[in-house]
């Protein structure tokens, strides 16, 4: 779930990368790693060209750990991510923050949310969806875009969704959850 993924190379590599001006969130996710038990190996600087001719700067850094195997046997099939039901029962209200400052976005004229979940079949988002009503009864729908698939929050789940997370998401991505906090404050 999120940014992070396992190297299907080496599997015991989990990396995870940013654009420069959430640096301070790849920190915060590395702190984590480490209170785990997880060694980081050295930060690099990534530049990206865009189409516009714009480059942008980024890092990326990478933990290499035998533990790191299990989780690769558990979330990947021929290579690819799979939802595991076993283990998503395991999220709780700061996993689920986690989650949404990686792949959160928000809709500036409706204040809903999604998650993009392009990694996932739709089978996988099928489990998803009624995982999301089981554990925390919010109401999701799914939604393709181009060939990929991703979660959407309408309003009312979007608010709920705020109320579960808010507490735990990092100061660097409060602004994802801007626009549904300002339409929450107009209805008061």
């Amino acid at each position: 779930m999120g940014d992070a993924s396992i190297v299907k190379k080496y599997q015991k590599t989990i990396v995870l990368s940013c654009g420069a001006p959430y640096k301070e969130y790849l920190d915060f996710k590395c702190s984590l790693l480490e209170s785990l038990g997880l060694k980081r190996n050295k930060l690099r600087e990534m530049h990206s060209t865009l189409s516009n001719g714009k480059t942008y700067l980024g890092y990326i850094i990478d933990f290499t750990d035998e533990q790191i195997q299990w989780f690769y046997n558990k979330f990947y099939k021929n290579g690819k991510r799979h939802v595991n039901p076993l283990l998503i029962r395991h999220i709780d209200p700061f996993g689920l923050a986690i989650w949404f400052m990686d792949d959160g976005a928000y809709n500036t004229k409706t204040g809903t949310l999604c998650l993009h979940t392009n990694a996932f079949s739709y089978e996988d988002h099928l489990v998803l969806q009624k995982w999301f009503k089981n554990k925390f009864n919010l109401t999701v729908n799914i939604q393709k875009e181009k060939k990929y698939f991703k979660l959407y929050f309408p309003y009312e789940s979007a608010k709920q969704l705020v109320k579960i997370i808010l507490p735990y998401i990092h100061p660097t991505m409060k602004y994802k959850l801007r626009w549904t906090l300002l339409r929450i404050e107009e209805e008061k």
